[in-house]
């Protein structure tokens, strides 16, 4: 199957035509939770930590249940079809759906995804990370995120790989709050997207590029600590305008556990971006083969590629039962493929 080119990021400025519209549906649908319920379990935590050795990699998994809750929130919008009422333009914006053709050179863009992430003060990310791919057969709908992860790095995946355009947008007029992104790969320099980030957009194959989240807020501002995976960020009950926003755009948000308040900030603190993603195929015929699944990969193909790869390489590693569970193969496989940006 040929393989579509990937150009360099695509910025837009001046992305929404009414960023205020966007700001009131990030209100309305409150309230959001943290992202780390993605990462909730010892199998996932495993891989976002077994940096150098397997060993620290169980050591992860065992750990996983004490992590640190950061205070980055997500709502999901769309996916296939709206999941939410106002998401259906940003779904099919034209902007977007024209910058991932330019980013893939494809001809046919199928929106997928819409979700928002908010980020109240923060030291920034320590490293750059990439996002969770697709391949044919195998997605997120079935599959353990760390899998799809541990397929996207390896490249040992790439002919059944889906191409997919990410683009972040962000609502922020905050204290720094930037974009840093390696567009070469992880052994490329490193660019940042700073300074004036409000209603601007990159838009970019960010399951290959990896980007980080730079400092949100000032440094004096308080962090919001003790968080749980059962924290929700949300409008203050006792704001007089019961939109979250305000009549100066400062109303006051919360963060509550088991309704407890626990942090409190105006808005205008809170770091919003907003995260479209779409299929892009090279032209119709590559995308009937996709859609009607007859060139899929299987699980136990996937399995067959690392453990091939895996002896090859010298490392020891035995078949498992359980692909999805198995915590050594878990961390065997995040300890020999697992990469991070060379440079910071």
């Amino acid at each position: 199957m040929a393989t579509m080119t990937c150009e360099q990021p695509v910025r837009i400025d001046g992305l929404f035509d009414d960023p205020d519209a966007v700001r009131l549906l990030v209100a309305r649908h409150a309230p959001y939770w943290p992202v780390m319920r993605y990462f909730a379990n010892p199998a996932e935590e495993a891989v976002q930590n077994a940096g150098k050795s397997v060993e620290a990699g169980r050591d992860a998994a065992k750990q996983a249940r004490a992590m640190t809750v950061m205070p980055v929130f997500r709502g999901d919008w769309a996916y296939d079809t709206p999941k939410v009422d106002g998401a259906e333009a940003i779904l099919h914006d034209a902007k977007l759906i024209e910058a991932a053709k330019q980013v893939f050179g494809g001809s046919v863009v199928v929106p997928q995804i819409v979700f928002v992430n908010l980020t109240t003060p923060m030291p920034s990310q320590p490293t750059g990370h990439v996002d969770i791919p697709a391949f044919r057969g195998i997605d997120r709908t079935e599959h353990p995120t760390w899998l799809l992860q541990m397929m996207g790095q390896s490249g040992l995946f790439e002919d059944a790989r889906i191409r997919i355009a990410t683009s972040v947008a962000w609502l922020y007029r905050g204290e720094n709050g930037g974009f840093g992104y390696w567009p070469d790969g992880p052994g490329g320099a490193r660019q940042r997207h700073a300074g004036a980030l409000d209603n601007t957009a990159i838009v970019g194959d960010n399951d290959f590029m990896f980007h980080q989240v730079e400092r949100v807020g000032s440094p004096d501002d308080p962090l919001a600590t003790g968080l749980t995976l059962d924290s929700l960020l949300h409008p203050a009950a006792d704001d007089p305008d019961s939109r979250g926003l305000g009549a100066d755009g400062r109303g006051d948000w919360v963060i509550t556990d088991d309704g407890d308040e626990r942090y409190r900030l105006p808005f205008d603190k809170v770091r919003i971006s907003v995260s479209w993603k779409a299929k892009v195929f090279r032209d119709r015929e590559e995308q009937r083969i996709a859609d009607e699944h007859l060139d899929d990969i299987s699980l136990d193909e996937v399995v067959d590629r690392f453990v091939a790869d895996l002896a090859d390489r010298g490392v020891d590693c035995v078949r498992p039962n359980d692909p999805h569970g198995d915590v050594d193969f878990i961390t065997t496989l995040a300890a020999t493929y697992r990469s991070t940006p060379s440079t910071i």
